[in-house]
């Protein structure tokens, strides 16, 4: 059920034309969002999820970090402020023990857990009317294997999508790159490339430069001088192994 109420609300700062791209991709429900710091990345899509809330009735989204204390602290908090600075506190409940944050006039809630607390218990988990519009794995490559994203995605398919996405549910994986080459994240995302119902992004700072504040630059251009090898692992989000 299509929502027509659309509220005033103060328009993003900026945004990644990257992830503009994700969040229009109606071809692939997959997608992968890998990128160096600075990219813009997750104030973006946490800006989008917002949006989202407003587009239908119950137009759910689940957000899974490794653990309830990570997700808490930094998913739930950020989006609280995105909320307050867009000026649209007013049309939401939040509930910190029941890790939910619902927008009273469409009645679509943004869901939070932790995923490798208890791997099995998103089996349990139900979203209003059996509906998700988006489930988003934050930091996905901080878990200690892929068995965790497994079982979730196993689980999640059998909801009902959103309209606007023609009854599908977008699965975005997001996160930093590992410091090590050998890590079980970078397999994944070269399996993925083979999928071709997923696609990958890798947006990095040069995307959103012109929004970066003059110290931000300076830092990260001495770093690329001075330390280029973490400069392209940090901040280029590129495949190497980092020791420090």
């Amino acid at each position: 059920m299509a929502v027509t109420f659309e509220p005033e609300f103060k328009l993003p700062t900026f945004y990644s034309p990257i992830i503009q791209d994700v969040i229009n991709n109606s071809t692939n429900d997959l997608i992968d969002l890998f990128s160096g710091r600075n990219s813009g990345k997750s104030y973006n899509i946490y800006q989008i999820v917002v949006i989202v809330t407003f587009k239908e009735k119950d137009n759910n989204v689940l957000i899974l970090r490794a653990s309830k204390t990570q997700i808490m602290k930094s998913v739930f908090t950020q989006i609280l402020n995105i909320i307050y600075s867009m000026g649209l506190e007013k049309f939401f409940i939040v509930r910190r023990k029941a890790m939910q944050i619902e927008n009273i006039i469409t009645g679509s809630i943004i869901y939070f857990d932790g995923i490798e607390d208890d791997p099995d218990r998103i089996k349990g988990f139900t979203p209003r009317n059996n509906k998700v519009s988006m489930v988003i794995f934050e930091e996905f490559s901080e878990m200690n294997n892929d068995l965790p994203i497994s079982i979730a995605t196993e689980t999640l398919v059998r909801f009902k999508g959103s309209e606007y996405n023609d009854g599908h549910i977008k699965l975005i994986k997001m996160g930093n790159p590992p410091r090590w080459n050998i890590h079980w994240a970078w397999d994944m995302i070269e399996a993925d490339k083979k999928n071709p119902k997923c696609k990958i992004y890798q947006p990095t700072w040069l995307d959103i430069v012109d929004y970066l504040e003059k110290p931000t630059i300076e830092y990260i251009l001495t770093l690329k001088l001075t330390n280029y090898r973490y400069y392209q692992w940090a901040y280029l989000g590129e495949r190497l192994s980092y020791e420090g």
